[in-house]
């Protein structure tokens, strides 16, 4: 929760529609709570902007759910968050995720 930042809007490709930090990762606590976790993750980065105090990112992500009874499922992802410099570090303020087809995009 840290790397958000408070006024951050982000929106999941599972969603409807946007979110604030108070929703944000309610999907992960589904997730959770049907017993799934996740098993790895690897981000591929793909690009990245540095204009003063904001940067915006894009990459893939690839990861792997575990179901209670132990069953694997691959999924994949492109994300991009925007970034923003304060007195804390990098925060996100803002990002998009969508689903990867079996050709990458």
């Amino acid at each position: 929760m840290t790397l958000w930042h408070a006024s951050v809007v982000g929106w999941p490709s599972m969603y409807s529609a946007p979110a604030g930090k108070d929703h944000i990762s309610d999907w992960l606590t589904d997730r959770a709570q049907k017993g799934f976790t996740i098993k790895s993750y690897d981000l591929e980065p793909l690009a990245i902007k540095v204009t003063d105090k904001v940067a915006v990112v894009h990459y893939r992500v690839k990861y792997s759910w575990r179901d209670k009874e132990g069953k694997e499922t691959l999924a994949r992802s492109r994300l991009t968050h925007t970034w923003i410099k304060t007195r804390d570090g990098w925060q996100i303020i803002g990002g998009r995720s969508a689903p990867v087809d079996a050709q990458g995009r």
